[in-house]
């Protein structure tokens, strides 16, 4: 989805965008992956909350929040066009993996089966039999 994101952003910028507002396009390009991270975070955040730990998801939010907020100043900065998109980027990424990190340990699978699609469908029967046995 990134790619084909990527490539419909560079190919049609100009003629609706046109030469105007050129120097935006690299942070378009670094905000479509960074968008399609968010929405998995998002998708990560409801597993968390069905697994009962919806304060541990207030935390991680507010921390990223926090931190996030006090490095927009100096990024914006160092340039104000890309660096808050790459900053966006990076604090989704870092998130993501520290949500992959806290439901693999709370399901007590690898981490890394958590983004094997292969795994996925016995992901989801660990999670229902864990949500089965905590009612």
């Amino acid at each position: 989805l990134a790619v084909g994101g990527i490539l419909a952003t560079v190919v049609l910028w100009e003629p609706l965008y046109s030469d105007r507002y050129r120097e935006a396009l690299p942070a378009a390009i670094v905000l479509i992956p960074a968008a399609l991270m968010l929405e998995l975070n998002s998708i990560f955040g409801n597993i968390l909350r069905s697994l009962d730990r919806p304060g541990l998801l207030f935390r991680i939010e507010a921390a990223v929040l926090f931190v996030a907020s006090a490095l927009l100043i100096p990024v914006v900065r160092i340039d104000p066009v890309i660096g808050p998109a790459v900053l966006s980027l990076a604090t989704y990424c870092a998130v993501c993996l520290l949500m992959i990190s806290l439901i693999a340990r709370e399901l007590g699978v690898p981490a890394r089966s958590l983004l094997q699609f292969g795994h996925v469908r016995a992901q989801l029967s660990v999670l229902r039999n864990r949500r089965g046995t905590s009612k």
